[in-house]
């Protein structure tokens, strides 16, 4: 599934943990972050020290992840090491990857929850 996220070419990483469904969403997030730091005009660097936020240089970039949106639920479904599990999708349509959690089996026995975890499953896997 192709996600999009705030990449921080300043410091070379990424400006937040979080992944969105849009890439809008991801675009408009670059407000948020450079909010905090419009009174003094400075970003503070993880490393230490700061530059000035006009230098601050924050590109949308596109990340694809081996993942389904259960809209019905409100989670993604991932695969990691093998394992499904699943992230909740948050205000802003976007998710934390860092979140995942394996599926477990109140959520796999649930009689609609879990019909619809396996179905978002079978696309994940291409019908593993």
């Amino acid at each position: 599934m192709k996600t999009f996220r705030l990449y921080n070419l300043t410091e070379l990483g990424p400006a937040s943990p979080l992944h969105f469904l849009e890439r809008s969403g991801a675009e408009a997030y670059r407000d948020y972050v450079r909010w905090p730091y419009g009174n003094s005009g400075r970003y503070p660097l993880h490393a230490g020290g700061s530059v000035p936020l006009a230098d601050l240089d924050l590109r949308t970039e596109q990340v694809d992840l081996n993942g389904v949106l259960i809209p019905e639920l409100e989670l993604i479904l991932l695969e990691r090491d093998g394992m499904i599990g699943t992230c909740h999708v948050l205000p802003g349509h976007c998710f934390d990857p860092d979140s995942w959690e394996p599926a477990n089996m109140a959520e796999l026995g649930h009689p609609q929850a879990g019909a619809l975890i396996e179905e978002a499953q079978r696309r994940l896997g291409g019908g593993r």
